[in-house]
């Protein structure tokens, strides 16, 4: 008899073989249904206070909320555990560079959209930033690329953050199965027929529908396929990339 040692840890094995476009249209479901877009800011790092004005000046102009610091010190010690938004620094800085703030962030686990703004000739620097993870650079001066990298930004961070929170949806529905739901959906996941489940579990075919019924109904699936899906869609890490 095959026995389940859990439907999570089944799905941590086969997480990195679901493909995306599985769950996709599932996923935009629950995004639209459930997880509207959270008020976005962007923080401005710029030591320079007439440059620091004229680019916030602009991005409000263009219907941004901003929040401006003049070094990565001081944004990051106001910083939440996970604000929305994207960050906006310079790369020179006094104390921290714009990449040390990157990275920084990258330590404490926070995927903020970082871009960089660097000054003419400085093609290693933003070498260097995009190795650290930056979602872009821009050159100083570059207003019109900004407002439009800076609209990118918040977009992505936005479509990651719907993600995250129809993934915690689904994985809330799986946490709501019975030990037996959760052996039957398992199975019927592997792709095995309701006979062959029977046979492991020691139950009837007909308690094996009866399982899969209660399970569809508890997960929100449609048919098999639906289901099937959402488990694998539940599994998937969290895809920080939105390029």
């Amino acid at each position: 008899m095959q026995t389940s040692n859990g439907l999570g840890r089944w799905l941590e094995g086969r997480a990195e073989a679901a493909p995306g476009f599985l769950a996709s249209r599932l996923l935009s479901k629950l995004m639209s249904d459930g997880t509207s877009a959270m008020p976005s800011t962007v923080f401005v790092v710029e030591p320079d206070m007439g440059a620091q004005r004229s680019l916030s000046w602009i991005l409000r102009s263009a219907g941004f909320d901003v929040v401006e610091y003049r070094s990565g010190e001081d944004f990051l010690a106001s910083l939440g555990d996970d604000s929305p938004g994207c960050l906006l620094v310079n790369l020179r800085l006094p104390g921290m560079s714009g990449v040390a703030v990157l990275e920084e962030l990258g330590r404490r686990g926070l995927a903020m959209p970082v871009i960089l703004l660097t000054g003419y000739g400085e093609a290693m620097a933003a070498v260097e930033a995009f190795r650290s993870g930056a979602f872009d650079v821009v050159d100083e001066g570059f207003d019109l690329a900004v407002v439009e990298r800076v609209r990118r930004a918040l977009g992505a961070d936005s479509r990651r953050r719907q993600r995250s929170l129809a993934r915690a949806e689904l994985r809330a529905r799986l946490s709501m199965l019975t030990e037996r739901e959760r052996q039957v959906a398992e199975l019927i996941a592997k792709g095995h027929a309701n006979k062959v489940i029977a046979y492991d579990l020691g139950i009837s075919e007909r308690t094996v529908e009866c399982h899969r019924s209660r399970v569809m109904q508890k997960i929100g699936a449609r048919s098999v396929v639906d289901l099937v899906r959402l488990v694998l869609l539940a599994a998937d890490p969290d895809d920080e990339s939105d390029e």
